[in-house]
């Protein structure tokens, strides 16, 4: 300890052992990430116990929550020197940026202050969690494809394992992964953040585009946010590309899907149609999300039907067009930003569906 106080004053020199040199070991103060994991790397497989009173655990797959990385500085230290001349910096000649996604926590890739939207791979939703209305439960299945060694012949084999899921309010949305999720809420799916304009304006946002005009950002309903009153729902390509300000990570085709409305013909008539992976094929209305309601007057479409304000490609006997708006709700825990959900049947489905929400700490009060 004596030692340790000269060396501080100066008495005696930091560096005075037989070595020459030294390593610096103090880290890169260079702005930045000194290295950022470029894919989704496996740390375990976890078990997700449900809050639900008699729901059954379930297995899922854990990433690694923080992929970036600061270095030590790659300066030596001459004898008889405490510190080096010039900046703390490690080898790296490329630092990326230190801005994360609010849902995973992942930090973007690109180069360290560059322009332009962010980009990252996405890992578990460690940071949302479910708010079901009424404090109910919500159960869906999902398939995962395992392998298992045959004793007999110490053959692997494949085979599919459907798990049931179960959430209800308070439950971690951990075991979702964040950039498959918009995928899975599917068509015509909205997102929710908070109302800035509430008291003092609309919240209204509008676009033009192909000399049409809608709407891309609305104040949301209480029905629409578990009886609040404060929040906005924006669409899908509002949210990743005004607010969170991330490339969108789902595919063209999806995004295009999620421009649209989402109400459905339910007619018993199309539970004999069914698409390539043997699921119904349904009849949406074939209007932009958030449309003005159509009339027989207005739409100019040949061989349609409408009803109640939307236009189906399907026609039926008699007045029959009952609509299906298939909505449920989830909130980003820590983050002030929500996201409405649509779950169509393509990596899970619902057993039965019920409004689904999550709230933020944040902003819970």
């Amino acid at each position: 300890m004596k030692d340790e106080k000269k060396i501080e004053s100066g008495v005696i020199p930091f560096h005075c052992c037989s070595s020459e040199r030294h390593q610096c070991l103090h880290d890169c103060r260079e702005a930045g990430n000194c290295k950022v994991e470029c894919e989704r790397i496996i740390n375990e497989k976890k078990i997700y116990k449900p809050k639900t009173v008699g729901a059954k655990s379930f297995e899922y797959v854990s990433h690694i929550k923080a992929n970036g990385k600061t270095y030590k500085c790659s300066q030596v230290l001459p004898k008889y020197k405490k510190m080096h001349d010039g900046e703390h910096k490690c080898r790296e000649a490329l630092h990326t940026c230190q801005s994360t996604c609010q849902a995973c926590g992942y930090y973007c890739t690109k180069p360290f202050g560059h322009s332009g939207a962010h980009s990252t791979v996405h890992g578990n939703m460690s940071n949302c969690k479910f708010m079901v209305e009424n404090n109910a439960s919500i159960e869906f299945s999902e398939q995962t494809t395992k392998w298992e060694i045959d004793c007999a012949t110490s053959i692997a084999k494949e085979f599919v394992e459907n798990t049931v899921r179960v959430y209800t309010t308070g439950d971690t949305a951990e075991a979702e992964i964040c950039d498959f999720f918009c995928e899975k809420m599917g068509r015509g799916h909205f997102h929710l953040i908070k109302c800035d304009k509430h008291k003092n304006g609309s919240c209204d946002v509008m676009e033009t585009a192909n000399n049409e005009t809608y709407y891309v950002r609305r104040h949301a309903s209480a029905d629409e946010c578990g009886g609040r009153n404060d929040l906005d729902k924006v669409t899908h390509k509002y949210y990743w590309e005004r607010y969170l300000k991330f490339e969108d990570p789902c595919k063209l085709p999806s995004q295009k899907q999620f421009e649209k409305c989402n109400h459905f013909c339910s007619h018993s008539d199309h539970t004999k149609i069914k698409d390539d992976c043997g699921e119904i094929k349904k009849s949406y209305c074939m209007e932009r999300l958030w449309h003005a309601p159509v009339t027989e007057q207005k739409s100019d479409s040949i061989n349609t039907a409408v009803m109640n304000g939307h236009v189906f490609s399907c026609s039926h006997p008699g007045k029959y067009h009952v609509l299906r708006n298939h909505i449920t709700y989830l909130i980003y825990i820590y983050y002030v930003h929500f996201v409405g959900i649509k779950i169509l049947k393509l990596f899970l489905k619902f057993i039965y569906l019920k409004k689904v929400y999550s709230l933020s700490t944040s902003v819970a009060a």
